[in-house]
């Protein structure tokens, strides 16, 4: 449970910004599904959090509006809130109705890839979203 709550504040972090500033605007404001999730924390042996990752892969999605305005859903953890985008620092960050806010950084930003990393208790994930073709 802890796993998927940390899953969810990654997530969070995704959800971040506000593109209509930025010349990449475009490129964020999309719907996106997790293609790849890495953390640098050792779970192979646990076949909990391999389940876990392998629906997250599977079935997370994030939707990022030209309003600022996000929603993330992966089965029954459902969030929405707003997102900014800081072009300078390269960071990604949301802010969930409930207050929560979360930083990531961006460390790829394009039409077909969204690449984004975040520290939260000392380790490291990294997610790869790709557009979801309506």
């Amino acid at each position: 449970m802890r796993l998927l709550v940390r899953t969810g504040l990654l997530v969070g972090i995704l959800a971040m910004g506000s593109f209509l500033q930025s010349c990449q605007s475009g490129t964020m404001v999309k719907h996106w599904k997790v293609n790849k999730f890495e953390t640098d924390q050792d779970f192979s042996e646990s076949e909990e959090h391999q389940k876990i990752f392998k629906q997250f892969v599977e079935k997370a999605t994030m939707h990022f509006e030209e309003d600022g305005t996000y929603s993330f859903d992966f089965v029954s953890v459902k969030q929405k809130g707003t997102w900014e985008y800081n072009k300078m620092k390269k960071t990604l960050t949301t802010t969930a109705e409930d207050g929560t806010v979360t930083v990531a950084k961006i460390l790829e930003l394009s039409e077909n890839q969204l690449v984004v990393e975040q520290e939260n208790n000392g380790f490291v994930s990294t997610m790869t979203l790709n557009p979801i073709e309506n």
